[in-house]
């Protein structure tokens, strides 16, 4: 049991002095099963916007399994950006308030994309993906998808402008009553794009 913690610093708070809270730091866990231990990888706080979120990265020797976890305790905050490499994972979880950016391929077993989280992708395959409870996620590329579940006030879309938009879908695509994949007014601005005249 017990906690490690890796959160971002406070930003400041005087009359001129309104930054950004620290962005939360990196854990990463190899080892046969974590236990209880919680692990907490959050952005700080600040009067003008909190940190965005860290990473918490486990590897089970048990199961043979990778996990990348992001969450910023229930407070949306700064992105946090991957553009380092692809990014190949057998679970992503984005939670809690946590804004992820995958600025390069990803390929993941499941994703879960919940209370509040945002997700930004280019290209990606993924197995099973579940967004929800008022959660978003942007695709500005070929999302290649197993399973598709959209549900609790949630949204897919994708950035203003974006052309490369598309959803391969290979099984169930599920979107409740309360969500939505909308593309209003994200078209190329005025006197722009390939059909400019």
């Amino acid at each position: 049991s017990g906690t490690v913690r890796t959160n971002g610093g406070a930003g400041g708070s005087g009359s001129y002095c309104q930054g950004g809270g620290g962005a939360g730091g990196r854990i990463a866990v190899s080892a046969n099963g974590f236990g209880s231990v919680v692990f907490q990888a959050q952005g700080g706080p600040s009067n003008s916007q909190r940190g965005g979120a860290g990473t918490v990265y486990f590897d089970d020797l048990g199961t043979g399994t990778t996990t990348l976890q992001l969450g910023n305790g229930g407070v949306a905050g700064a992105a946090s950006t991957h553009d380092a490499g692809d990014l190949i994972l057998d679970a992503l979880q984005c939670t809690a308030g946590a804004d992820f950016d995958v600025d390069t391929t990803l390929t993941v077993g499941s994703v879960q994309v919940s209370d509040a989280a945002g997700l930004q992708l280019q290209a990606a395959t993924i197995t099973n993906l579940l967004v929800s409870d008022a959660s978003t996620l942007v695709a500005d590329d070929t999302l290649t998808v197993g399973t598709l579940t959209v549900e609790l006030a949630s949204n897919v879309t994708h950035s203003p402008g974006d052309a490369d938009f598309l959803i391969d879908a290979s099984g169930d695509v599920s979107l409740d009553d309360s969500s939505s994949m909308t593309a209003d007014g994200l078209g190329f601005s005025a006197e722009s794009g390939p059909g400019a005249g």
